[in-house]
């Protein structure tokens, strides 16, 4: 088993293109400021378009957080950002919720 380094909130902050060119990321998660305006707005769409374009070349795992809607998703989809993680899949959920649902899935894997 390895360790992965990730980075949180690209696009915002530090984390930016010159720490995919110093450290030996692995995944970057897209922040949600950039990902909530993929489907609405041209800008946004490039940059995400270009970020996913650079991943890819560099090995990267790209994931888009903080989705909402459906059109969010297919959007980040289209543009070959395959992972996903927001609302628009689950809520927040308490540790018993997120039991049953994992125990349900399961099951309906299983048989």
């Amino acid at each position: 088993m390895g360790v992965k380094l990730a980075l949180d909130d690209f696009g915002t902050g530090v984390n930016n293109l010159d720490t995919l060119i110093n450290y030996p990321v692995q995944i970057v998660k897209l922040d949600r400021s950039v990902c909530l305006r993929v489907d609405k707005s041209r800008r946004a769409r490039a940059v995400i378009e270009h970020t996913q374009q650079i991943c890819r070349e560099l090995g990267i795992t790209l994931i888009a957080e903080g989705l909402e809607t459906a059109d969010q998703c297919n959007a980040m989809r289209d543009l070959g950002v395959a992972i996903h993680q927001g609302f628009y899949h689950f809520k927040s959920m308490r540790l018993p919720e997120l039991k049953a649902l994992l125990a349900q899935q399961v099951k309906q894997q299983v048989g």
